[in-house]
């Protein structure tokens, strides 16, 4: 008898580089939310997490295992067999989120704001996405979206039309771009 569980896959997701702990935080929390196996940094700027972090609110650091790795390729021995490695970065040449098909089993690389990923690191990923906005993303949100949008397109979460929700989204942004809706922030 087949385990019901074996069709939904895992996920994983985790940043290279992270400057702070509330990215970490705020990517926890939204991990939790969305059902990943765990989370984890590589080679993070800032001293190891050993407590709950303030916007950890739903205490998904008792739920979810946050590991931390020097290297990459301390990361890569450890990345589970049969796992697809996808990069969410900036770059032309990558697969727009909302075209995306999420493998049954993937962990998800984030770029520090500030740095990103570079490309020999890109190069050794298996898919390479990014999300349409106008301006970069915190990395956490980031997260968020791309988490989301993989529990979005495997419960095939369609509005009464038929079209996916991600798809509704993309064209709301696109729209909001392309009319001048979205302005850059100024500072005060």
């Amino acid at each position: 008898m087949q385990d019901a569980h074996m069709s939904r896959g895992y996920c994983a997701i985790g940043i290279l580089g992270c400057k702070t702990e509330l990215n970490v935080g705020g990517l926890w929390r939204s991990a939790h939310a969305f059902g990943a196996a765990y989370i984890f940094c590589i080679a993070p700027r800032f001293h190891r997490i050993h407590r709950r972090q303030a916007s950890d609110t739903t205490h998904a650091a008792a739920n979810i295992p946050y590991y931390c790795y020097g290297t990459l390729e301390e990361f890569l021995a450890a990345l589970p067999h049969g796992a697809a490695l996808i990069a969410v970065e900036q770059t032309p040449s990558a697969r727009p989120l909302e075209a995306f098909a999420h493998p049954r089993c993937a962990t998800y690389l984030l770029g520090a704001e500030d740095t990103g990923i570079p490309e020999n690191i890109l190069q050794r990923c298996n898919h390479v996405i990014s999300i349409n906005t106008p301006v970069c993303l915190n990395v956490a949100t980031a997260g968020s979206v791309v988490l989301y949008d993989r529990e979005a397109k495997r419960f095939g979460a369609r509005d009464t039309h038929g079209t996916s929700t991600a798809m509704i989204y993309a064209r709301r942004c696109r729209y909001a771009c392309h009319n001048g809706l979205y302005a850059p922030m100024r500072k005060a």
